[in-house]
């Protein structure tokens, strides 16, 4: 996640995966140009690559590229989360009072047992009682955008 914004009264993260949008962008082009210049060359089982290669590619995009935009405004007293994706807009809002601080979660797994991290936030519930974690993010990812995110978050909250 990237800051986009970094003042006393407002904090703004954006995270936009082009390199997963262009990947699939082109593997969806690449699948319809082929069905196309089979199509053209009288075959219609170029229809089959057009239909099921860019449908596939269409449906990876709709599905796995997300716009995520995470805000916290003290004017506002509020928190947003806000998720952009081909098929629709989702936007979840809390008090910015309820926001505890930012934690990364982390996840082992695959062949080689390799760590994959996430930004979340500790969310104390309205009715009171301990913090609960809300992701940022439903995938995990290496690298140290989550490591960043978090931090940015934090000294944000502590800067208060």
């Amino acid at each position: 996640m990237k800051t986009s914004r970094n003042t006393p009264q407002q904090l703004v993260l954006d995270y936009v995966p082009w390199l997963w949008a262009v990947a699939l962008g082109l593997f969806t082009l690449v699948f319809v140009a082929i069905g196309l210049s089979i199509l053209l060359g009288g075959e219609l089982f170029g229809l089959l690559f057009i239909f099921i290669g860019g449908g596939v590619g269409l449906i990876c995009l709709a599905v796995f590229v997300e716009r995520l935009q995470v805000v916290l405004n003290r004017d506002t007293n509020l928190l947003r989360i806000r998720r952009r994706t081909l098929l629709g807009y989702r936007e979840d809002t809390w008090q910015l009072d309820r926001l505890e601080r930012a934690v990364v979660q982390s996840n082992s797994g695959g062949q080689n047992n390799s760590r994959t991290y996430r930004p979340a936030l500790m969310l104390v519930p309205e009715q009171g009682g301990p913090a609960e974690a809300t992701p940022l993010t439903h995938v995990y990812s290496s690298g140290r955008g989550a490591d960043r995110a978090v931090r940015a978050i934090n000294d944000w909250l502590e800067a208060r």
